[in-house]
């Protein structure tokens, strides 16, 4: 199964709409996207959203957001309504021109978030003029539209908790994740990275595990783990084809990796996400 692009045409790079906007594909079924998808709930019903594996439920006033490639499965309960923003990569940047390093960070980790009343009121206000917007045949149109969004989305990151308050102005730590999630397939090499990075392995070591609590090696172990599942149950690979595709030096330092890191081995960890299907 492949990643889904936005909306029915190339030319699509930007959807506001309610929550239950009509994809172009099946979203009753996991899947994952090539855009972002960003969703402000004002009630909760015990409806879940499952994002790359991880379960969240929907409260009140929730606001969540899937970053590309993520999995996802929205299980909305009536009365769990909203509005949707969906925007491609390329989008944001022609929007907002330079792109502060930790907004990128802030728009992928932070899954779920539980707004204030005073923010939801405010943001719900700036999603619902960019929905009006989208649907004028008005001078300019585009113009409004990337000039409101980029002031929608620096007013979504300055709610979200892993913005600056946890990364400051350090860029190395999101140089370093950049780098990684460009490159965990093919290289898994720490040094590699520190090399590129113009630092010392030791000193790379001790920033990341600071800023994040994890070693390098183990966050490129993480994004190889979550890649690993979403091969499974989105691409629906043989474990022999992922372990080529991730390039793996053998199909048993794949098996090793597996069971090192997730617990089980190949065959287990398929029946285990049997579940998502």
């Amino acid at each position: 199964m492949e990643t889904h692009p936005l909306g029915n045409s190339e030319l699509e790079f930007l959807v506001a709409d309610i929550i239950t906007h009509k994809n172009p594909y099946d979203f009753s079924k996991i899947h994952r996207h090539a855009y972002y998808e960003i969703l402000l709930f004002d009630k909760g019903l015990q409806g879940e959203h499952l994002i790359d594996f991880d379960t969240y439920s929907i409260q009140d006033r929730t606001l969540n957001i899937i970053a590309p490639n993520q999995v996802h499965l929205l299980t909305r309960k009536k009365g769990e309504d909203g509005l949707v923003l969906q925007f491609t990569h390329e989008f944001l940047h022609t929007s907002l021109h330079t792109i502060p390093p930790n907004l990128l960070y802030a728009l992928k980790s932070n899954p779920e978030t539980i707004l204030s009343a005073s923010d939801y009121d405010s943001l719900i206000l700036s999603l619902h003029h960019l929905k009006t917007l989208s649907s004028m045949d008005v001078p300019f149109k585009q113009e409004k539209l990337r000039h409101y969004f980029s002031y929608t989305i620096y007013q979504i990151a300055g709610i979200l908790p892993n913005t600056t308050t946890n990364i400051g102005k350090d860029n190395l730590s999101i140089r370093f994740l950049e780098l990684v999630e460009h490159g965990f397939m093919h290289n898994r090499k720490v040094s590699s990275y520190a090399e590129r990075l113009n630092i010392s392995v030791t000193k790379l070591n001790a920033q990341i595990k600071e800023k994040f609590g994890k070693t390098p090696l183990q966050i490129i172990h993480e994004m190889l783990v979550i890649e690993i599942k979403r091969l499974i149950i989105i691409e629906q690979l043989s474990h022999k084809e992922i372990s080529h595709y991730l390039h793996f030096d053998s199909q048993s330092s794949y098996n090793r990796f597996v069971n090192k890191h997730i617990g089980c081995n190949p065959s287990e960890l398929t029946k285990r996400l049997e579940i998502h299907k």
